[in-house]
């Protein structure tokens, strides 16, 4: 009986030690793919989410870097405010560094400074330059990360082509980030010996009684039977526990990566972005209620911008909150990264809530998941369990405070759109004036010229009406005496012909006088001569006529005129 108890003894340590090791085997396999394949999404997610929040100000900063020196790219001031930038956004999380490299492999930005400017020959940048997205997982003895060197770490660094718009697009560049893993990895190893050492001891410790009770090992084998049942119950329960919150994991990458690529999210669409948000949180964590809550300018205020209930599938916005009412609620936003309040009632932080809000509602537990814009909380995405209460895992606070991440860049990215908006603006009012610059300029110089032409016009029926009123004098008096001339001249042929007949034999002097003078010709030719200087004398006064009402400097009020004598006038007939 002893010996066939030591045998069993024996041959059941040897095969549980076997099996021991097998377990930690598979264990570790299962779980260490698992990891990497985690480890891999949530690099892809963080990294597209930067690329993404960035948006066009990436390209810019690609196009004008290949410009620039090294050390105009170490001073540059968008350089340094997306140092500032990232190194805001990156708190709390494990990326350890962020570098964007050009397609010559320059790089361009780095959160280690003394890396900006460098050229690099590795082959994971050319594949990824080649349109590959490549994750590499290390374990790193040393290295250079953002806070100063660390080492012995486990990292995840990620490569992916930057590329604009569409896939016909060229690609511009390269995004690199690291990723520290290190304590998930450790978590998981101590988690393997722990397995491995409570395994090891229960049988070492079943090997050493049966040993000292092998008289009574008919009695105790039962006993050590079901203890070794239980205790590979328990393995395998929480193997189980733990594969489902690795699948939980993926799961919640998942989700995140797609809400990620949603375009309401870019687009800075404030009740799109919201409503996806909190619907695809809601479904993923199986939360009854979820709702986004922003601060007003002062942060005395929180108004809901969009409630989802996952029962009735249904949106509502408006409530609002006041610190005067939920004075320690709204100290605990401020002063906490996170609130979660297992029991909502007690909690110290939510309790003032209880009988006008979670009683009637019937909310047991909650988790606030703060929102930041540069630096500071501007809001809250809140998470509200109904019925049971519910203790809210590491994995659920890590899901929630991505989901807050994700409103802050449609919060950045409304700001962005807010501010293209108002410089669109600016811009078509800024060319307005300048049309209406343009219009009264041009308005300006044809008064101007008006002015100038008027003034000349002045001047020159001043000299008409001076040169009319000088001529017109004159030209009365010659043609005011034309009449007596013509008459006296008749008068004196009247009195010529009466001495011819008087007298028809004139003297030798009368005779000679009227030769040399052709009195018949002169009497003809004077005819002619009245009637030219009539004409001329007319021409004159209808041409100082014509001068007076060119220039009219006196006259103010409206007069009438012969239009047919202005045309005939300028017409010349």
């Amino acid at each position: 009986m002893l010996n066939r108890l030591r045998s069993f003894s024996i041959i059941s340590l040897i095969a549980f030690v076997l099996a021991t090791v097998f377990i930690s085997l598979i264990y570790h396999q299962k779980v260490h793919g698992d990891f990497v394949a985690m480890g891999e999404s949530n690099n892809v997610a963080l990294t597209q989410a930067f690329a993404n929040a960035w948006g066009s100000d990436l390209a810019f900063l690609l196009q004008s870097a290949e410009k620039l020196s090294d050390e105009q790219l170490l001073s540059s001031e968008e350089i340094d405010r997306l140092h500032r930038t990232v190194i805001n956004e990156i708190k709390g999380l494990s990326v350890v560094k962020v570098k964007l490299l050009d397609r010559q492999g320059r790089t361009i930005f780095s959160t280690e400074p003394s890396e900006i400017g460098k050229i690099t020959n590795s082959k994971d940048f050319f594949i990824a330059r080649n349109g590959q997205t490549l994750i590499l997982n290390n374990q790193h003895q040393e290295f250079q990360a953002t806070n100063g060197k660390i080492t012995d770490r486990q990292l995840f660094s990620s490569y992916i082509p930057i590329q604009f718009e569409n896939a016909s697009k060229p690609i511009i560049g390269v995004f690199e980030l690291s990723t520290d893993e290190t304590p998930l990895v450790q978590r998981i190893q101590r988690t393997q010996r722990t397995i491995i050492l409570a395994t090891v001891t229960i049988f070492t410790l079943l090997y050493g009684v049966v040993w000292l009770i092998a008289r009574q090992a008919h009695l105790l084998l039962p006993n050590q039977y079901t203890q070794l049942s239980s205790t590979q119950a328990n393995l395998a329960e929480s193997h189980q526990e733990l594969q489902q919150r690795v699948n939980k994991l993926h799961h919640q990458n998942r989700v995140l990566m797609a809400l990620a690529k949603n375009k309401a999210l870019h687009q800075g669409n404030l009740q799109e972005a919201f409503q996806a948000i909190t619907e695809a949180t809601a479904q993923t964590l199986h939360i009854e209620r979820v709702s986004v809550w922003l601060f007003d300018s002062n942060q005395t205020q929180l108004q809901c911008f969009d409630l989802f209930e996952l029962s009735s599938r249904q949106h509502s916005e408006g409530t609002e909150l006041t610190a005067v009412d939920y004075p320690n609620y709204f100290q605990a936003l401020v002063a906490d990264q996170l609130i979660a309040a297992n029991n909502a009632h007690t909690d110290p932080r939510t309790g003032e809530f209880s009988s006008v809000y979670l009683t009637p509602l019937g909310i047991a537990s909650m988790m606030d998941a703060p929102i930041r814009v540069g630096g500071q909380t501007v809001g809250v995405v809140c998470y509200e369990q109904v019925g049971q209460e519910r203790h809210w895992t590491s994995e659920e606070q890590n899901f929630a405070r991505s989901s807050g991440d994700l409103v802050s860049l449609v919060l950045e990215a409304n700001q962005r759109q807010q501010a293209q908006e108002s410089l669109r603006q600016s811009e078509i009012r800024e060319r307005q004036k300048a049309q209406q610059l343009t219009t009264t300029l041009s308005e300006l110089q044809d008064t101007q010229a008006q002015l100038v032409q008027a003034a000349k016009m002045s001047a020159l029926g001043e000299m008409v009406a001076g040169l009319a009123h000088e001529l017109n004098n004159p030209v009365n008096f010659i043609a005011g005496n034309l009449d007596y001339t013509k008459q006296y001249f008749e008068d004196l042929t009247r009195l010529i012909e009466l001495y011819r007949q008087s007298y028809p034999n004139p003297t030798s002097e009368i005779h000679q006088l009227s030769s040399e003078i052709e009195l018949d010709f002169l009497v003809e030719d004077w005819q002619k001569l009245m009637l030219s200087m009539q004409v001329g004398t007319e021409r004159l006064q209808q041409i100082v006529l014509s001068l007076r009402s060119f220039s009219r400097r006196h006259d103010d009020e409206l007069k009438p005129t012969d239009i047919h004598q202005g045309i005939d006038k300028l017409f010349g007939i």
